[in-house]
């Protein structure tokens, strides 16, 4: 038994003064040797006596570099998950443009059209509303241009007929004037009650012939973008 000690006080001892033999440590490394003696304290308690603190330190140094391999490992599965993150956001990304672009698309189809009460050429608040958005996608596509077709039902003389589909016409032409888009944009034409399918005595009818049709076109294509009907 003595003689287990004493080969085992040895053995402390060697590697003590094999230690000492090296230059002053680094804080680093002083952390590390101050695991490698603190933990193996612990395990050598349970392996028991000085041999047990040998065994314990080892020990301790294995399981600090298992610590290590499992903390690369972790950080290698977030820098993973972190990526397929960015991907996705990047998806989404596309796909909520993908939908803008839509959504401005099925807008730019929407049929403009005003219609009038009996006889008068003046726009309702919700006509005005409607008007106000038109003139506000006018200003984001400046190279843009409008063209109001003026219509009457089939009453009254043609002359009165051709005065009052203009000066609807016109009515929205103003709206628009007042709302910063400029005349040389804006194409009227007046059709009186010539373009009428209304049969003769159909008062409701009349009513879809008293209106401003309004088509929204580019010059340098040549094709429209809304029109109504």
């Amino acid at each position: 038994m003595k003689k287990t000690i004493l080969t085992a006080s040895i053995c402390a001892a060697s590697i003590f003064t094999a230690t000492s033999s090296f230059a002053e440590p680094t804080g680093k490394e002083k952390a590390t040797a101050a695991g490698f003696f603190s933990g193996g304290a612990v395990i050598g308690a349970i392996a028991g006596g000085p041999i047990g603190m040998v065994i314990g330190a080892l020990g301790s140094s294995l399981w600090h570099e298992h610590d290590k391999k499992q903390d690369e490992k972790m950080q290698v599965k977030l820098s993973q998950a972190q990526g397929d993150i960015y991907t996705l956001e990047e998806e989404v990304a596309v796909r909520d443009i993908y939908i803008q672009e839509l959504e401005k698309a099925t807008q730019n189809q929407l049929a403009f059209q005003i219609t009038f009460p009996t006889g008068t050429d003046t726009l309702n608040g919700a006509d005005v509303e409607r008007l106000s958005a038109l003139a506000t996608y006018l200003k984001d596509n400046p190279k843009l241009k409008v063209r109001l077709d003026g219509h009457a039902d089939p009453r009254g003389t043609d002359e009165y007929n051709n005065v009052l589909s203009e000066e609807r016409a016109l009515s929205v032409l103003t709206a628009l004037e007042k709302r910063g888009i400029t005349k040389e944009r804006i194409d009227l034409y007046a059709h009186g009650s010539s373009k009428s399918q209304s049969i003769t005595g159909d008062y409701d009818s009349y009513s879809k012939d008293r209106r401003v049709d309004i088509e929204i076109y580019s010059p340098e294509q040549n094709n429209s973008v809304a029109l109504s009907n």
